[in-house]
């Protein structure tokens, strides 16, 4: 009973020591996927996701191999392929949860796609039977059935990785992600740390936390539930107990207050200016005063007022990085 007990503890130890951890999901194609907690689920029940379940679902039909089914009406054979799909997605879903909660570090796709290759012929062979009466198939055409499978999964498992599963991460984390490579926390954390060392007033870096707070873990703020990189951020504007947090992926509304969401950037990736608007270096261009008026002018000819109890502070942060008065060119 104590060495069960202390099994567990290692195991809960193991897990909240992993947390915030990437796991590196891996394809026999070439392929790396780096996925946050909680990414497996929220990916693959994406609406993109969804498009491709629909596009599977006819590709099943056209190449199902039981002599049993062919030629029914698609209403009557649409339980089978679906329980086939349900059962690879759900298997799926379930060994990106195993891996986080066991704290793994790496996970074969490629063995997770057999796997479920085979949940998904068993499930598929169950409502089979179920609704249709069908013969078993022999152990021969079982294997040739499940390696035809197999192959196909990963075939289309690699498409979707690189074609459409960065475009999902590049909603849910706000960031510009286009490739694999780039849904790796450590590719941001680097650019990010470059452009906050450029930034950095007075040598600041990005290893220190905006009003004396810790900087967040893994290069990221936290705002409804979503991942924003600190070095996609651009301008936060506050509208009473919300945000409109602009990035380089566009612009959204996301629960505030303000201050909150700040206390997570590092100081060297921007400047609250003003108790309404946080600043990011990386998207100064300019700065005008007029009288005691002081406005940062920033990417996409957009304006931002100075607090005149910031004027001086301000002042000197963009001496410090550089940012010249007047318009830019």
């Amino acid at each position: 009973m104590g060495h069960r007990a202390h099994q567990a503890e290692v195991r809960q130890g193991g897990a909240a020591e992993g947390e915030g951890r990437p796991l590196r999901v891996v394809l026999l194609t070439l392929g790396t996927l780096h996925l946050l907690p909680d990414e497996a689920v929220q990916v693959l029940r994406h609406r993109y996701l969804l498009l491709v379940y629909l596009a599977v679902l006819p590709v099943l039909i056209l190449a199902d191999t039981n002599s049993h089914t062919q030629g029914l009406a698609v209403e009557v054979r649409g339980p089978v392929y679906m329980a086939a799909l349900a059962g690879a997605v759900l298997t799926i879903a379930f060994a990106g949860q195993f891996a986080f909660w066991r704290g793994w570090k790496r996970l074969s796709l490629t063995s997770v796609l057999g796997i479920a290759t085979l949940v998904g012929l068993g499930m598929s062979e169950a409502v089979s039977h179920l609704l249709l009466d069908a013969d078993n198939r022999s152990l021969v055409e079982l294997v040739l059935v499940v390696g035809f499978y197999w192959v196909t999964a990963e075939l289309v498992a690699s498409f979707v990785l690189h074609k459409v599963v960065p475009h999902v991460l590049a909603e849910l984390r706000g960031m510009p992600i286009r490739r694999l490579a780039e849904t790796d926390p450590a590719f941001w954390q680097a650019a990010g740390g470059m452009a906050a060392g450029m930034a950095g007033p007075e040598g600041t870096g990005p290893s220190e936390g905006a009003e004396g707070s810790a900087p967040a873990e893994g290069g990221f703020m936290v705002a409804a539930e979503r991942r924003f990189a600190f070095a996609a951020l651009l301008h936060l504007q506050a509208y009473g107990n919300y945000v409109m947090l602009h990035s380089r992926t566009g612009q959204e509304l996301v629960t505030g207050p303000l201050a909150r969401l700040v206390a997570q950037i590092p100081a060297g990736y921007g400047r609250q200016v003003h108790r309404s608007h946080w600043v990011a270096a990386a998207a100064l261009r300019g700065w005008t005063a007029k009288g005691r008026d002081v406005t940062l002018l920033l990417d996409g000819a957009a304006s931002v007022p100075v607090a005149v109890t910031r004027r001086r502070e301000v002042r000197d942060w963009l001496a410090g990085l550089g940012i010249r008065q007047g318009k830019p060119t």
